[in-house]
């Protein structure tokens, strides 16, 4: 299970409430559901809950959220029972527990969590008989999405029902539906539908489409919904659905220019950035500017592994294809406003090379203790048809490398993970923990087999490991 980092919570000053939410356990879980006609259940502690807890608990009637920590040993059975991969997760409960349905990956701030789940409770999608129903919908710094039907029936409204259900929760977009394009305050008020119009706070405002396909509409609501460019500004509380969409859209590339938005040249970096992301919209490439003094933007582009330290610079990051085995990304560091149509330009015509964090290769490299950097591991280690010991932290294997100096099956080599990308194959490989202080040895046969040293770090130790571990290259080959 991967728990998932809550990069888009905005900061929330008031005193947390544990009186708001209903804890749970394996005790008085079924009891507490089939007793409610309404429950929301979810398995994140964290303070935005307890925020939109509150904020529920006052709606008339309250909407009660419930809480559950799966990671006690009591509770981790409902895991498996309501098959929990991912946080956040939300279950809804209606009518005793005979109707549930879950949700995963929406806004992790407190207004939105609440927002979303108000939604769920009422009456939805919204149906619009007047032009005040539609003012009161839309217009409110995010998007609506409105179903324009010649009648309420149909495969068409069956499907636009449907796909609105499925984001009714973990979606800060609000759905409705009209007979009466005239109720609507932009687009062409004659059409009688079926169609979708979305409204949106920027670009072009609103965006039709009359394919009622939920593929279709799935990929209308993610290309019509995201901005040219998508502003990471954690000032402004109205960006962050959008910036969770982009951050969400994995099935595509992204390219993110991380700079000082109050800085004196950020005017002449917008609008440069924005030329390039208006040439390239709809090509298979989307488009972020952050801040570089914002805790989601630091936090994306150190997951990205990306020189920080020289910036402004420019990411940009593959979409995720079946069976990668590693992140693939692009970096153009201390940038210059010119330098970002030909980068971007030079990336779409398939001219850069990859981003790996290495240190410069060593120009000799002829010690007994081998030195990896980040742009020799494929060749030092997964390449290598020699048995070695591959080390992560700068622990001295001098008398070891001696030892085996001579030996043509063997190498001792070490490399220093601060200062250089371990790719995501190794990592899940070795089941290495980049955030692990501690100095870690393993070892790889001529074969390919690895696995992590746990004996006494003592001369004597390692070498007897590695001449019971070691395999012939000739017979390997």
């Amino acid at each position: 299970m991967s728990n998932l980092t809550n990069q888009n919570q905005p900061p929330l000053n008031e005193d947390d409430d544990d009186d708001v939410i209903l804890y749970l356990d394996r005790s008085n879980l079924s009891e507490t559901i089939a007793n409610h006609n309404f429950i929301v259940l979810h398995f994140e502690s964290h303070k935005s809950y307890k925020k939109a807890a509150s904020i529920l608990n006052s709606n008339d009637p309250p909407i009660v959220l419930a809480q559950v920590d799966v990671e006690k040993d009591d509770n981790k059975y409902l895991i498996t029972q309501y098959d929990i991969s991912y946080y956040p997760t939300v279950i809804i409960f209606r009518d005793g527990g005979k109707e549930m349905v879950k949700y995963g990956q929406g806004p992790h701030y407190a207004l939105g969590i609440a927002a979303s789940l108000k939604r769920s409770f009422g009456p939805y999608p919204i149906h619009i008989t007047s032009a005040l129903q539609a003012t009161n919908l839309i217009g409110h710094q995010k998007i609506a999405i409105i179903g324009v039907f010649p009648e309420l029936r149909g495969q068409e409204y069956d499907n636009f029902l449907a796909f609105a259900e499925k984001r009714l929760v973990w979606n800060d977009s609000d759905f409705g539906y009209t007979m009466d394009a005239k109720h609507l305050p932009l687009g062409d008020t004659s059409v009688s539908g079926p169609l979708v119009r979305m409204f949106k706070p920027f670009d072009d405002l609103f965006a039709d489409t009359m394919d009622f396909n939920d593929d279709a509409l799935m990929i209308f609501f993610e290309k019509a919904g995201t901005p040219i460019v998508t502003m990471c500004d954690e000032a402004d509380q109205t960006k962050y659905p959008f910036m969770a969409t982009f951050q969400h859209s994995r099935h595509i590339d992204r390219a993110m220019l991380f700079t000082n938005l109050r800085g004196e040249d950020f005017a002449v970096f917008q609008s440069k950035y924005r030329e390039v992301a208006e040439k390239y919209n709809g090509n298979g490439i989307r488009f972020m500017l952050g801040d570089l003094d914002g805790e989601a933007s630091r936090g994306a582009y150190l997951a990205l592994n990306a020189p920080h330290s020289e910036t402004p610079m420019i990411v940009i990051r593959q979409k995720d294809k079946p069976k990668q085995s590693c992140l693939i990304k692009y970096v153009k560091v201390n940038l210059e406003p010119d330098d970002i149509a030909p980068w971007v330009e030079d990336y779409m015509a398939g001219k850069l090379k990859p981003y790996i964090r290495s240190q410069p290769i060593p120009q000799e490299n002829n010690g007994p203790v081998k030195v990896v950097v980040g742009d020799t591991i494929d060749e030092m280690v997964w390449n290598s048809r020699k048995n070695g010991g591959f080390k992560k932290l700068d622990l001295i294997l001098e008398d070891v490398g001696v030892h085996f100096e001579k030996d043509p099956d063997v190498v001792i080599a070490k490399i220093n993970k601060n200062c250089n990308e371990i790719p995501r194959k190794t990592r899940n490989s070795i089941g290495l923990l980049l955030s692990s202080i501690n100095p870690e040895l393993y070892f790889k046969t001529a074969s390919g087999k690895i696995e992590k040293y746990g004996g006494l770090e003592t001369k004597e130790d390692i070498i007897d490991y590695i001449n019971k571990k070691k395999e012939n290259i000739n017979e390997v080959c």
